[in-house]
């Protein structure tokens, strides 16, 4: 039988390995429909050599050669990627060690996501003389934003166990569209993250949620591989002559709350607290679901919130 945690971790997994595989399908299916992907937003003064590079794509012009092969090392290893992961989603006897192989696969797909525009962004930024210009090749990255791509435009019923929560945690609707509308990546310390906030108390009785915010993330980090095996190239991210692939991978739910007990609900302990103001903590407790823990109370950061306290105030006679 598989427990709560697990249950909503396999859904979790579930859902981003359906969606990069959706996506490996589509935008980054190869070097002419991720060109077709990145239309939308070029500045004015990149779409001529855009549209050039675009067409020579598309008509697969030997000049280009270089550039489409480079894209299609990259393309391959997502849907690779997206194959696996959706495999080890569907396990029916699934747990957290197949919930991080799908954290570490996604992690590096989007490696790879990273590689394939990178090429793109860096053929458009080199001057007449070949140099690259570094501050237009990151506005391009920056514009395109490819990391979040596979995780946003998502319809309504996408991510039923996200969809779930928020209405009942956030009392918020279609949470996994919202969740992608405000998604980030930090490209930095490798993180893809997005959070939304109730905009009102939720009442369960015994226990009233304040202040309440829903974090999604993937966190990873990049290690190297050197002299890889032709068989372990085939899970690496090859840039500049150097072979990669997230390690460290890590991805779930968090759930930050004010909790307010509302004991005195209770007809019989209504009695013990008679008059009493309403309690509520002045902390906010963490509840985190990810990949290598499972449940747990915390956000992993040493915050002081890995406990539920909560506030109650006696009266006796």
């Amino acid at each position: 039988m598989t427990d709560v945690g697990t249950g909503f971790l396999q859904a979790v997994s579930a859902f981003g390995a359906t969606r990069l595989g959706r996506a490996s399908a589509t935008t980054y299916q190869d070097s002419g429909s991720l060109m077709s992907s990145l239309a939308d937003g070029v500045p004015d003064n990149t779409k001529p050599a855009f549209e050039t590079l675009k067409a020579d794509i598309q008509a697969a012009k030997a000049i280009v050669k270089p550039i489409i092969d480079a894209i299609k090392k990259q393309t391959d290893l997502i849907a690779k990627m997206a194959s696996e992961s959706i495999t080890d989603a569907n396990t029916a006897n699934f747990t957290a060690a197949e919930a991080g192989r799908i954290a570490t696969r996604i992690g590096t797909a989007l490696l790879a996501i990273d590689e394939a525009v990178g090429i793109i962004a860096t053929e458009l930024a080199k001057d007449a003389n070949g140099v690259v210009k570094e501050a237009q090749r990151d506005q391009l990255m920056g514009i395109w934003n490819p990391w979040t791509q596979p995780f946003k435009d998502l319809g309504d019923g996408a991510g039923k166990v996200v969809d779930s929560l928020g209405t009942q945690v956030l009392g918020l609707d279609h949470a996994t569209k919202k969740l992608g509308d405000v998604l980030s990546f930090d490209r930095v310390n490798f993180r893809l993250a997005a959070s939304l906030a109730s905009t009102a108390e939720q009442n369960f009785g015994v226990l009233r949620l304040n202040e309440t915010r829903l974090e999604a993330f993937l966190g990873f980090k990049r290690r190297e591989f050197v002299g890889p095996s032709e068989e372990q190239k085939k899970d690496l991210v090859e840039r500049d002559g150097k072979w990669w692939r997230a390690d460290e991978a890590v991805f779930g739910l968090r759930i930050f709350t004010l909790i307010r007990p509302g004991l005195q609900n209770d007809k019989l302990l209504s009695k013990v607290m008679p008059g009493a103001d309403a309690p509520t903590t002045i902390k906010p407790t963490a509840i985190s679901l990810d990949s290598i823990d499972g449940l747990y109370l915390g956000d992993g950061q040493g915050a002081g919130n890995e406990k539920v306290v909560l506030p109650i105030q006696f009266n006796f006679p």
